[in-house]
């Protein structure tokens, strides 16, 4: 792959507007950042430490003006490879590590290089914790997880960043930043991106005029849907500032680059208790979720073959696990409530909620915090386990 790197003045412009020593252009800096956790490989013509929203609208103004693309890039652990470039590659890891508990607990602020388990880490001592959960939490940063709209293991669709979001200040490429919390950010937006809050405003007329259409979408995003731009967002919002507010998040970094964001929490609730279930296939672990679901499960994922396989080998699985047929699945369930009194609770709901399901083995549910640790690090391990084969790496 030919490594271009950027020319001197452009080198001269970044150094401008950004301390030199946080504008990385020698070759092993450039490579450094040429891979996610994806297959994709590109090499950056410059990396840029960036540490306000002065300087990325200075950034944009650089890429405007070279015609260069601008990516900007977290942690990095995304498997579909939003965060390389062979562009200019904005770093927002180092400088964007801003977390604040607001309203005792009930929202939290954050930037986007907030690694999602420090936030929760934050708001344990108010029994809260943010809605998304991906699987890769203990590494992920805020910026991909509203990028991505993660949902994770527990949130299901109700509690994913989209719906837990308060409010954002974001960047537009034009360089205009709104910050949604503001009581005239409807105006601002309005008088600053009229071509822009029409479209908006025009979209949106269209998608009502046709019921189909817009029952269509209302399906779409009544269940998991990750997939493209949060088109509910139209149907959802009136106004266009927040209308491109929710259509951020799920947006890649294509639309805006978002500064900060305020999330309302949901409950942390302590009392546990977990299983894995194991089906003789897929479409019978899929026909169980609705009565769990309905049973009060709070959990819910869903594992194929190929799957459960990726993670057989590691210390302390079952040994099942490697005799499994071809066609197994498996789901991972687990029944939360916030009252200890309710644990006894839990094991009834388990216990019939599962007594008419086509298992392969019975179901063996836990209390045991480590054992439930390990039946979650099952789910957790694929993130890592999938990555791992992306390079050929041991699992």
């Amino acid at each position: 792959m030919t490594a271009t790197a950027a020319p001197p003045i452009l080198v001269d412009q970044l150094a401008r507007i950004i301390d030199r020593e946080r504008v990385l252009t020698r070759p092993i800096d450039r490579i450094a950042y040429a891979s996610d956790a994806s297959f994709y490989r590109l090499i950056p013509r410059a990396v840029v430490l960036t540490r306000s929203i002065e300087e990325v609208r200075a950034l944009f103004r650089v890429s405007h003006e070279h015609r260069i693309p601008l990516t900007f890039r977290a942690a990095g652990t995304s498997l579909s490879g939003q965060a390389v470039t062979d562009g200019i590659l904005a770093e927002v890891a180092k400088h964007w590590r801003r977390v604040a508990v607001e309203e005792n607990g009930k929202r939290v602020r954050v930037q986007p290089g907030v690694i999602g388990a420090h936030v929760n880490q934050v708001l344990k001592a108010y029994c809260a914790k943010m809605g998304p959960d991906p699987a890769s939490i203990n590494a992920c940063m805020m910026g991909g997880i509203l990028a991505n709209n993660s949902s994770g293991m527990c949130c299901g669709v109700v509690q994913n960043a989209y719906h837990t979001l308060h409010s954002l200040a974001f960047v537009l490429p034009s360089g205009t930043v709104i910050d949604t919390a503001d009581p005239e950010a409807d105006r601002i937006f309005r008088e600053k991106e009229p071509r822009l809050n029409q479209g908006l405003l025009d979209l949106r007329r269209e998608i009502l005029a046709s019921p189909l259409l817009a029952e269509r979408i209302r399906s779409k995003y009544k269940m998991k849907n990750t997939t493209g731009y949060s088109l509910n967002a139209f149907l959802d919002f009136e106004k266009p500032v927040e209308i491109m507010r929710n259509l951020l998040i799920g947006s890649e970094g294509t639309l805006a680059f978002i500064a900060e964001a305020v999330l309302n929490t949901v409950p942390d609730l302590p009392v546990k208790y977990t299983g894995l279930l194991l089906f003789p296939t897929v479409h019978a672990a899929c026909a169980a979720i609705a009565p769990l679901r309905d049973a009060g499960a709070k959990a819910l994922e869903l594992m194929d073959r190929a799957s459960l396989r990726s993670v057989q080998d590691q210390p302390g699985i079952p040994p099942s696990f490697k005799i499994l047929p071809e066609s197994a699945a498996a789901l991972l369930a687990e029944f939360q409530d916030a009252d200890e009194a309710q644990r006894s609770s839990l094991e009834i709901e388990a216990r019939e909620a599962v007594g008419g399901l086509q298992l392969l083995e019975p179901a063996r549910f836990t209390h045991d915090p480590d054992e439930q640790a390990l039946l979650w690090k099952i789910r957790q391990g694929l993130y890592p386990s999938v990555g791992a084969v992306r390079s050929g790496e041991p699992r």
